[in-house]
């Protein structure tokens, strides 16, 4: 169960990083890049994540989902920490497209998941809708409320903006104790 619970919050704040990041990178890049290099990058993450959610979706067999979590972890949250600190625009989108194909498969994967470890198939779909819907929500509203409370300027706004990632990363190592090299057991269902 705690199990379950560790990975429905994964999704939850995956999908708080993926809206953080639909919501404030447009408007952090306003300030140094034109709008349309802003949208533009926002758009090259989307692709990112369209790409890794085909390659999570082919590689689902070869590759432990443990594995694919915390290296999918791994490689957005990496890659949002380094184009918070880019300087060209060039870099600033390569980075962008790598947070969106890290990212990509967490959530195919955590629906997966989920709906083998929850007792009923059907709840852990469930389960895990709801924390994206929960996420989606929450995220860039705490971020977008606290930050105007704080009064934090953009730039801070965008590495207050990592906090779900960096969250959701660590949580998922120590949940999982390191263990992300180790196949899971395939769950029977009578």
């Amino acid at each position: 169960m705690a199990a379950f619970l560790a990975l429905i919050f994964i999704v939850a704040a995956y999908v708080s990083t993926e809206q953080i990041i639909t919501v404030f990178m447009p408007l952090v890049l306003s300030n140094s890049e034109s709008t349309t290099v802003a949208g533009q990058i926002t758009a090259l993450f989307w692709g990112g994540v369209i790409v890794g959610r085909v390659l999570g979706v082919l590689g689902g067999t070869a590759i432990p989902e443990r594995t694919m979590l915390v290296a999918g972890g791994l490689t957005m949250t990496g890659s949002l920490i380094l184009l918070a600190a880019a300087g060209s625009s060039w870099m600033i989108a390569g980075f962008a497209f790598l947070a969106g194909l890290g990212g990509g498969p967490l959530v195919p994967v955590g629906f997966a998941m989920a709906a083998r470890w929850a007792k009923n198939p059907s709840t852990g779909v469930l389960a895990c809708q709801a924390a994206c819907f929960l996420g989606g929500l929450f995220g860039p509203t705490t971020v977008g409320v606290s930050a105007n409370a704080v009064g934090l300027s953009s730039e801070l706004l965008a590495i207050f903006g990592l906090a779900p990632a960096i969250g959701c990363l660590v949580f998922l190592i120590s949940t999982l104790k390191f263990s992300v090299f180790v196949r899971l057991p395939q769950v029977s269902r009578s």
